[in-house]
């Protein structure tokens, strides 16, 4: 009984013409021609086709990448004010770290016994002493491409002497300096509404 298999690569390259089924003895038959055994006979061809087979084993050495599918940026998260709900007195106070954030709520609720307020201004804006500003200025809800929320002036949004909105929950607002400067001082600024009467 003769054991059927399969040539190297190399093996392939020293031979006269590529067999489609080569034993263990030295015999082959191939696509249409003759080749010799190890022996010096000559058996006759076959048409028995191996081409997958050696598709197969050049496919697996080669290697193919793909690119990493890019990873798609959350928009961020539309923040809703009304305008004329803003104006009142609020407890101020600042944190750094976001592990901070509920110490600093609480210490907001506390400073209202010196309540900073924010006044309804006369174009639509809400005036207030904004951090880095030497008085009080109107200042108006805005919008850049990128969905973000700002408080500042008249002007482009997202300019030095705006405020980033971070969020509006429960008339809670915390906004950040977009200065440097002034970020590296304040980090987040938080107004919590005071209780009326």
């Amino acid at each position: 009984m003769r054991v059927m298999y399969y040539p190297s690569i190399i093996e392939l390259g020293k031979m006269k013409a590529v067999p489609d089924m080569m034993f263990r003895d030295g015999s082959a038959i191939g696509r249409d021609t003759s080749i010799k055994n190890s022996c010096g006979a000559v058996k006759t061809a076959f048409r028995i086709s191996l081409l997958p087979v050696l598709m197969a084993a050049l496919a697996s050495c080669s290697a193919t990448t793909t690119a990493p599918e890019p990873q798609q940026v959350a928009a961020p998260r539309p923040i809703q004010i009304d305008m004329a709900t803003l104006p009142g007195d609020y407890g101020l106070a600042s944190y750094q770290r976001a592990e901070d954030r509920e110490r600093t709520l609480k210490q907001a609720k506390i400073a209202c016994q010196n309540p900073f307020n924010v006044a309804a201004g006369s174009n639509g804006g809400v005036v207030m002493h904004a951090a880095g500003q030497a008085g009080p200025t109107e200042m108006f809800l805005k919008k850049d491409g990128q969905g973000r929320s700002f408080l500042g002036p008249r002007g482009e949004a997202g300019s030095t002497n705006d405020q980033r909105i971070l969020s509006y929950d429960d008339g809670i607002l915390i906004t950040q300096p977009m200065q440097p400067r002034l970020q590296s001082v304040y980090g987040n600024i938080v107004l919590v509404p005071c209780a009326k009467g």
